[in-house]
């Protein structure tokens, strides 16, 4: 399996959508919260409405890095919530791995959270679920991905193509109507083990600026990397190639609101949302 690749962008010449990605010969992590507003393969952090809170827990991590806290409530107004992570543009094949894996604990122990992931089929999206019980200790939990199932009349998810993970609390699942849930690490691996991955790095420095902007936007990175910019929706709007670590955008002619710029050197990628006002 390859290498995962956190995605991040700013483009001006070529319009499309980045091939997705594809992940093979050592476990990758989805998301490890070292930054709360993305997952490691691009996509945003976000809950999946009001009934959950999310806090950032620098340091709060089971061996010392990040952690997220999730607070959650189920009422006779909302029956389901929880936690969306996406990836972005495009869906990441997981096929080549045998487990989905989690490092989380609760406050008080909950049965039956839901694990719940969704393809990008543009005709027919499939979604698969399975659940898992939360003790109050830290606690690596994998489940082999052959013990998902097709979550209600949708068809399973194309495994191959997966845009989303959801850590869902399902008022007809769930133990506990209302919540604490600490997560530090989701992944995949070929093995049941410790969950980390096999290669570590720190990401390059990157700098995105005057943001909010009005014209355009100065991105000064590392040297040799390619810089894309993608709507809210990822589709890919330009991208360039710098030899110098530094690029300037004319993003005059965009529709205000939120973008994605994603820069990519030697395999490592980083994301920024700028404000196009």
């Amino acid at each position: 399996m390859k290498k995962f690749t956190t995605l991040m962008t700013l483009m001006l010449l070529i319009t499309g959508l980045a091939s997705s990605q594809t992940f093979s010969n050592y476990d990758f992590i989805w998301a490890d919260f070292e930054d709360y507003e993305f997952t490691n393969v691009g996509g945003f952090i976000s809950p999946i409405n009001d009934n959950t809170t999310l806090t950032e827990m620098p340091g709060e991590g089971a061996d010392g890095g990040n952690a997220l806290k999730l607070d959650y409530v189920l009422n006779e107004d909302q029956s389901f919530t929880g936690l969306h992570l996406w990836a972005f543009p495009d869906g990441i094949d997981v096929s080549d791995y045998n487990y989905f894996a989690i490092r989380i604990k609760a406050e008080e122990a909950i049965e039956d959270v839901s694990i719940i992931f969704r393809d990008d089929d543009q005709d027919e999206v499939g979604y698969s679920q399975h659940t898992i019980n939360i003790g109050t200790e830290w606690e690596d939990i994998f489940i082999a991905l052959d013990d998902f199932e097709a979550l209600g009349d949708f068809d399973e998810a194309d495994l191959t193509n997966i845009l989303g993970i959801r850590i869902a609390f399902d008022e007809d699942l769930i133990s506990e109507m209302e919540g604490t849930v600490y997560i530090d690490l989701v992944g995949f691996t070929e093995e049941v083990g410790v969950l980390v991955p096999e290669v570590s790095f720190n990401p390059f420095d990157l700098n995105v600026y005057p943001n909010p902007t009005y014209n355009q936007i100065n991105v000064e990175t590392a040297p040799g990397s390619k810089i894309s910019l993608f709507n809210i929706t990822g589709s890919l709007i330009r991208q360039i190639e710098t030899t110098n670590g530094m690029a300037r955008f004319d993003v005059s002619g965009l529709n205000q609101g939120i973008y994605i710029i994603r820069v990519i050197h030697e395999g490592t990628s980083v994301s920024k949302k700028i404000l196009v006002q």
